[in-house]
């Protein structure tokens, strides 16, 4: 069975950049993986409300929109239990995470 990944960042060069990465490692541990890329907060919960399911959300802090803070807990709301990792190059969101269980 694949792993349903999703990868939301507003920078499409990052978003290229780890599915490359993902797909690379997958295929050299035998892993079967399914990655989609959304660009923005919302179009990742649009893309929960129709359905789709990651088991592992990358999920950027600064976005323009919903920022990643607030797509996790309106995740969290809706009763996603994906893993979510933060992607942020700053320290002072580290904590804020925890918030909603990332």
């Amino acid at each position: 069975m694949a792993m349903n990944i999703a990868i939301c960042d507003d920078e499409e060069i990052f978003r290229t950049y780890l599915r490359d990465l993902l797909v690379k490692d997958s295929f050299a541990c035998g892993q079967d993986i399914r990655v989609e890329e959304y660009a923005l907060g919302e179009a990742l919960l649009a893309a929960v409300e129709e359905g789709i399911h990651p088991d592992l959300i990358f999920l950027d802090i600064r976005m323009p929109g919903l920022d990643g803070l607030e797509t996790a807990r309106a995740l969290r709301q809706k009763g996603e239990k994906s893993l979510i990792v933060f992607l942020s190059s700053l320290s002072e969101y580290a904590r804020k995470g925890y918030e909603v269980k990332a």
